[in-house]
């Protein structure tokens, strides 16, 4: 009997252990993002019951291009060690926003890491942003975020100094700008460091504050080649111009007395006597 009691005793504990074996506890916090089984369905050993995510941060995939890569003030990482050594927190910063046409929310996070590979068909690089307690109720928030939601993201990048934002026309093949100097053109080689619809960022290694630059696309002008502002060839024009009038204006003095001393003779012959008049007095002058 005795053995019977323990039999049962352990297969007793071995069933309690097999119970608590069914409650499946997460190792964190978070919420239940897809459920492959429902109650009283068999499963398996190794069979998938569901997804889960954490919910105190979300990680945010930015696919950017090398050039906006360069961009942004990230440490590479060299396979001997060497490169910047700094933490995460003096990563960018990225602030993320959502509209839905009546609200906006919006929160802030900070560049993590960036993938080591290419996207073998976009040829971008994906930067990888976290977001801290995204489904807390704060200020700037009127929804909670939603995985596989997209957002619209802004990147802090580097801080350039002495640079010139110039008109994306002036910078010829990706390089060099045309100056106007005392009426010859001079090529400046530059580095162009930011390409936009509406602005090209370039830096040069000589000042060039106060210079002309030309925004018409010169394919092939050299440096030496002489060129004339349009300033100056308006100059010119209205200086011809006042050329132009003041020799028009002596011609039509001399018509216009032409026509008068014309028209005096008509009147003199179309009257005879007041000619015969004019010679008697002339002649009771001369007596």
């Amino acid at each position: 009997i005795e053995a019977k009691i323990n039999t049962a005793k352990a297969r007793l504990q071995q069933e309690r252990l097999n119970l608590s074996r069914t409650i499946i506890k997460a190792p964190y916090a978070g919420r239940v993002l897809k459920k492959n089984v429902d109650i009283g369905q068999y499963v398996s050993t190794g069979a998938l019951l569901g997804q889960i995510y954490a919910t105190d941060y979300v990680l945010v995939e930015l696919p950017l291009s090398l050039s906006q890569y360069a961009l942004l003030d990230l440490p590479d990482a060299f396979r001997d060690g060497a490169g910047d050594s700094r933490s995460t927190n003096h990563y960018p910063a990225v602030t993320f926003s959502y509209s839905d046409g009546l609200h906006q929310s919006s929160w802030e996070g900070r560049v993590v890491r960036s993938s080591a590979a290419l996207d073998p068909e976009s040829r971008q690089i994906m930067v990888i942003a976290r977001i801290d307690k995204p489904f807390e109720k704060k200020q700037g928030v009127y929804e909670p975020l939603r995985i596989g939601q997209y957002l619209k993201a802004r990147i802090k990048g580097k801080t350039y100094r002495d640079v010139y934002v110039l008109p994306p026309s002036s910078v010829r093949h990706n390089r060099e700008i045309l100056l106007l100097k005392d009426g010859v053109v001079d090529v400046v080689p530059v580095r162009v460091l930011l390409n936009t619809a509406d602005a090209t960022v370039i830096e040069s290694t000589r000042s060039l504050a106060g210079e002309k630059l030309i925004t018409t696309m010169l394919s092939q002008a050299v440096s030496g080649m002489k060129v004339i502002s349009l300033k100056e060839r308006l100059k010119q024009r209205l200086k011809q111009q006042g050329k132009e009038k003041q020799q028009d204006k002596p011609q039509s003095s001399q018509k216009t007395a032409t026509a008068q001393l014309e028209n005096r003779k008509l009147n003199q012959q179309a009257n005879p006597e007041n000619k015969h008049k004019d010679n008697k007095n002339k002649e009771i002058n001369s007596d």
